[in-house]
């Protein structure tokens, strides 16, 4: 190696000699003040000094066709002086005297770059006079300059540069003494670089070591100093580095593979690659097994060290973490069970790290938050994936799942794909739709590989609707399907849940929602009849539809003591009735498993899988009957609160029938809002009815009016989980009510968790529920009994005709209400007419009362042209009992239009008229201006007391063809 000494100097600093050459291994900076992408390029110089100083380091790197130079330190934006020998002579160009120079030595410098300007020297060459401060510009350089780096690039045909030459730099910081490299008190030996590589590796040579491993061997390289090590390329990505002239691969997979070697030295120059040496992998058997077979399996994450071969084997399928096993230990389970399925575990719905390109750079996979920053999943802190980015569609399809594959599993197993369905409590955060994304990208795996079997964590959302992957998958996993390691109340310091392996309660939210995906699921893979029975064949096997994928249940048991053996045996129950592939695991999946869990249960007969998959359908209303009750079994109970902490306990109802009636006893905690309740829940409807062509109309009836913190609700729900929800609490009475309900232009929408939001459908709907929900946390506890009776469908008051009613169906259009708790009253049919019996208390002046109400009509009538047309009469006459009669039109808002026919009632039937569009005595709602007679919804009679401490009325109204000419 060459060696300078040089003195040191008041201007020039120090020179740093570098040799370039082109047909080295090229070191592209990017000029952008930032030393980070330096730190893998050797340092020219150290600076020893005995002065302190603000400069801390120079380098110096070159590609074909720039010199780029890096100093850092502090206080550096200011003043900068770069000065280079550019033709590796001393003895020309500029020269500062004073330097402590070598015998026969002096220092040169052709060129100087101050600040951003390249300038060429233009003094006397030699001689005496070199120091003549003489320059002449060049161009203007690329620099960026911080107070604590500066970079250059410098155009090699500017500074006259060739091939294998050394070049001297050095560096002045504002004219400094001391803030300079090299010091200016230092006797230093500079050496010029080497930049000539070694001779590229020959007879590279690969062969199998192992089904999943690769021994390469190569004839060793040659260089002017010494190989320090070679670089190991599979299919053109670096995969390690060895110091001898022979490599293992240990991580290789199947298929075939190009491997290539390149030789670097301590300079870290690197050679010309060597010939590819190509070689074919046979890697890890297929699977011999039939996939519709599959009765069990196995789910764990631990390390292949701590994987117990024999019990992994017996199970039909195994999920595993990919990057904590090896291809060596696929075939080896194998080799004991040809027919096991091996499946990857892949999460495509959250990452953990952030995710980066070669240079730092963040993958565009992400979703935002305002601020364009990765959002989090507050809980388990993974990033969250927005499935429907290109960048990460390419990532899974032609990365991911190739190498997963590759590595031996027959399919992949699919987490965190409820990403698509998620949203946030205050809903400020939807990431709903992106599930169309995410079926899209299900969709292309099975396109692209039809042959691996593809397993989905949950992701209900994406069965069945728009966004169906149904007809992509091969299995369903259902996460805590019968039991759980988690308490549903309970929570830790941290917020997580308290453990407490269970089963879930037979009327838990969990559970019944668990029985609803379950018939949504096998509504997908089997045939089913109108009545929810599964088709079967001759044999009695259920008929699958052409969609079959297995459902397959992960359910938790702490331990084999008796009381989890009995947990466990439930699970495999509960599953196998459904045709469900059942597994038991513990709450950790990462560490071994706790027990063998085919060891703890006895499977049930193979001729008994599927034994219970006939669907308890709610019929189909007939005519108009959704349920008179004559029996409860077409509804379940659910608590909202099931576990016995935090105090005062879980809820309760118990659901009976009384007198034709729905009777249920209930017990409503206060302890937290929206969250203690009980609901009464109908069974499915297998075909979606239709509730568009009229009013759903329910007799309700409570032991007590309900507090305010307690609210009374109907939910219908429709085929995709949309909801439509009627808060009912003020109509909540203790006598009998008729509540009519328009799931068209009524309720409130309530966006399903399928990610759908395509609006609640009306004409689908699968199911409804009646509820008491506590609305107030830390409220009082609610106890009493809610009575319902008689859900119909499709009810309205026949449009004029222009008959309305004549009373021949009888009274089913009318319901009669007393106005305070003393006041009663009843409907009968008399001599085909309607029969009103009253008991009007004369107690309190326009407060006792009792009140004739029809049905309403579904599309609101004109009365604007019409005249209102009955036939009355009374047991007695009115006059002078201080009593009111009245008869009223409804508008659709609630406003009323009435007019007082007390003087034309008599004990004989006759006829009174009356015209909408004159006179009557308008009650608007509030808001309203003016009453609405081209919307008329119903009608109504009142018998209204008018005077305090007036005399009792007891009697009967009759009322007889009702029409609208």
């Amino acid at each position: 190696m060459k060696s300078l000494r040089l003195y040191a100097g008041l201007i020039l600093s120090g020179v740093m000699m570098v040799a370039f050459s082109q047909s080295a291994a090229a070191t592209t900076v990017t000029v952008d003040g930032n030393p980070i992408e330096w730190s893998a390029i050797p340092e020219r110089y150290e600076a020893t000094t005995t002065h302190p100083s603000n400069v801390f380091q120079l380098k110096v790197t070159n590609d074909t066709t720039q010199l780029y130079v890096l100093v850092t330190g502090s206080g550096l934006n200011t003043k900068s002086q770069l000065f280079i020998d550019a033709d590796d002579d001393p003895q020309t160009g500029y020269h500062a005297s004073g330097f402590n120079q070598a015998t026969g030595e002096s220092t040169g410098a052709e060129f100087l770059v101050e600040n951003d300007t390249l300038l060429r020297y233009t003094g006397p060459a030699t001689g005496t006079s070199r120091n003549t401060w003489s320059w002449t510009p060049v161009i203007t350089a690329s620099m960026v300059k911080t107070d604590s780096a500066i970079e250059w690039s410098l155009p090699l045909t500017s500074l006259s540069i060739s091939e294998s030459q050394d070049v001297g730099v050095a560096y002045i910081c504002n004219d400094s003494m001391y803030d300079r490299l090299p010091s200016s008190d230092d006797y230093f030996a500079v050496e010029y670089v080497d930049l000539t590589p070694p001779s590229k590796p020959k007879q590279l040579t690969a062969s199998p070591a192992s089904l999943t491993s690769v021994q390469l061997t190569w004839q060793p390289s040659m260089d002017e100093s010494t190989v320090a090590g070679y670089d190991i390329f599979r299919d053109g990505v670096k995969i390690g580095e060895s110091t001898a002239a022979s490599y293992t691969d240990a991580n290789a997979l199947q298929g075939s593979h190009a491997y290539s070697v390149k030789a670097f030295d301590p300079a870290g120059n690197r050679s010309a690659a060597s010939t590819q040496a190509m070689i074919q992998l046979a890697g890890v058997p297929a699977s011999t097994g039939n996939w519709n077979d599959l009765h069990t399996y196995l789910v764990n994450y631990t390390d292949e060290a701590q994987i117990n071969h024999a019990l992994f084997a017996k199970y039909d399928a195994v999920v595993l973490e990919p990057k904590r096993v090896s291809s060596q230990l696929l075939a080896d389970l194998k080799t004991i069970n040809p027919q096991l399925f091996t499946i990857g575990y892949l999460s495509i719905g959250e990452t953990l790290p952030l995710l980066t390109d070669a240079n730092g750079n963040r993958l565009d996979i992400y979703f935002l938050d305002a601020n364009g920053n990765p959002m989090q999943n507050p809980d388990w802190h993974g990033y969250y994936i927005d499935a429907r980015k290109p960048v990460f569609q390419d990532l899974v399809l032609n990365h991911w799942l190739p190498d997963l594959f590759a590595q031996g599993f027959d399919g992949v197993f699919l987490d965190t794909v409820d990403t698509s369905a998620y949203v946030s409590k205050d809903n400020t955060v939807d990431f709903r739709p992106s599930a169309q994304g995410m079926a899209a990208l299900i969709q292309q795996m099975k396109v692209k590989f039809p042959d691996k079997k593809i397993v989905m964590n949950r992701g209900y959302h994406l069965l069945g609707g728009n966004n169906d992957v149904s007809g992509s998958i091969d299995g369903v996993m259902l996460e805590s399907y019968t039991s759980t390691w988690a308490n549903s109340t309970l929570k830790n310091p941290d917020g997580s849940s308290v453990e407490d392996y269970h089963i879930f309660p037979s009327d838990s939210e969990e559970r019944i929602w668990t029985n609803g995906i379950t018939t949504k699921i096998n509504k997908l893979r089997f045939q089913y009849n109108l009545d929810g029975t599964v088709k079967r064949d001759a044999a009695g096997k259920p008929l699958k539809a052409s969609h079959f994928f297995h459902a397959m249940p992960l359910d938790y048991a702490k331990d084999t003591t008796p009381e989890q053996k009995a947990i466990m045996q439930t699970a495999v129950q509960h599953a196998w009735d459904n045709y469900f592939v059942p597994s038991i695991g513990v709450k950790n999946l990462d560490l071994p498993p706790a027990y063998d869990w085919l060891n703890e249960v006895s499977l049930p007969a193979p001729e008994s899988f599927g034994a219970q998959l006939d669907i308890p359908a709610m019929p189909v209303p007939s005519p108009d009957v959704i349920d008179s009750f004559s029996t409860v079994d077409n509804w379940q109970t659910i608590r909202g609160q099931t576990d016995a902490l935090p105090a005062p306990g879980a809820d309760s109802v118990v659901l009976s029938g009384e007198n034709g009636a729905a009777k249920a006893e209930l017990t409503i905690q206060g302890t937290t809002e929206w969250k203690n309740g009980a609901t009464l829940q109908s069974r499915e409807w297998v075909q979606p009815i239709d509730l568009t062509h009229g009013f759903v109309s329910l007799q309700a009836k409570s032991s007590s009016l309900l507090p305010a913190d307690k609210a009374f609700e109907v939910i219908f729900m429709d085929e995709n989980n949309d909801a439509k929800a009627f808060s009912l609490t003020p109509y909540l009475k203790t006598d009998w009510t008729t509540i009519s309900l328009d799931l068209v232009q009524g309720g409130s929408y309530i966006p399903g968790w399928d990610g759908a939001q395509d609006g609640f459908q009306a004409d689908r709907v699968k199911y409804m529920q009646i509820r008491i929900m506590n609305t107030v946390t830390n409220s009082p506890a609610y106890s009493g009994t809610l009575w319902i009776d008689n859900i119909l469908a499709d009810q309205s008051l026949p449009q004029p005709a222009p008959l309305i009613d004549d009373f021949s169906a009888g009274s089913e259009q009318w319901a009669c209400s007393k106005v305070t708790a003393e006041d009663s009253c009843s409907l009968n049919i008399d001599g085909g007419a309607l029969k009103w019996d009253l008991d009007v208390k004369g107690t309190t002046g326009w407060s006792n009362g009792a009140m004739l109400q029809s049905r309403d009509w579904f599309t609101p009538v004109d009365f604007s042209s019409k005249t209102l047309h009955f036939d009355a009469r009374a047991s007695s006459v009115f006059a002078g009992t201080n009593k009111s009669v009245q008869v009223l039109l409804v508008d659709r808002n609630g406003s009323t239009r009435g007019w007082d026919i007390t003087n034309s009632l008599s004990t004989q039937m006759g006829e009174i008229n009356v015209s909408p569009s004159v006179g009557g005595t308008d009650a608007l709602s509030l808001g309203q201006s003016a009453f609405d007679l081209d919307q008329v919804s119903s009608i109504r009679f009142l018998v209204i007391n008018s005077l305090s401490s007036a005399s009792e009325f007891t009697g009967s109204v009759w009322i007889d063809n009702i029409s609208a000419p």
